[in-house]
This record gives C-alpha cells, structure tokens and sequence, in this order.
C-alpha cells in the first residue's frame, strides 16, 4: 500500500511539474507566490482524483512533500535568474 501510494504520489506530483511549465505566466507567478495555497490545491485535487481511499490520503501527502519541494527549487532558481540579471 505504501508503494502504490508513493508510486501514485510521485506521478501526480510529476504531472503537475509537467502542467507548471505548460501555464501562463502569471499564474506561474501566483504559485511561486501563494506556494501554501498550491499546495494545499494539489493535495485535495490527488485525494479526490484517487478516490478518497486511505492510498490516496498517503499519495496526497506524498504530492504535499514533493510539490513543496517543487515549489522551492522553482522559486529559488528564479530569483538566482533575476539576481544574475541585476549584476
């Protein structure tokens, strides 16, 4: 149960690095911004997609982890874009 979990927490959380790219950016920005809110949306939305089951609360928790991971590396590495472009 727990790899299943983490198999399924894994590819939502892939899919929705996949999805990021794809956005307007503004709402790339309002992620980086809002990144609690982001992430508490993905969350709910991989609970309910996989069907509310005690598998899909662990690969919602697997999704939490790995979009705030996600979230930080992104908004780090465009802040070093910007301050690169400052100097």
């Amino acid at each position: 149960m727990i790899t299943e979990a983490a198999i399924l927490g894994g590819a939502s959380a892939a899919g929705f690095g996949l999805t990021y790219t794809r956005l307007p950016t503004a709402f790339k920005e309002f992620c980086l911004k809002h990144p609690l809110l982001t992430d508490l949306l993905a969350t709910w939305v991989t609970y309910e997609i996989l069907g509310g089951t005690l598998t899909a609360l662990m690969a919602a928790g697997f999704v939490s982890v790995l979009v705030s991971i996600l979230l930080y590396v992104l908004n780090y590495r465009d802040k070093r874009k910007t301050a690169k472009a400052a100097a």
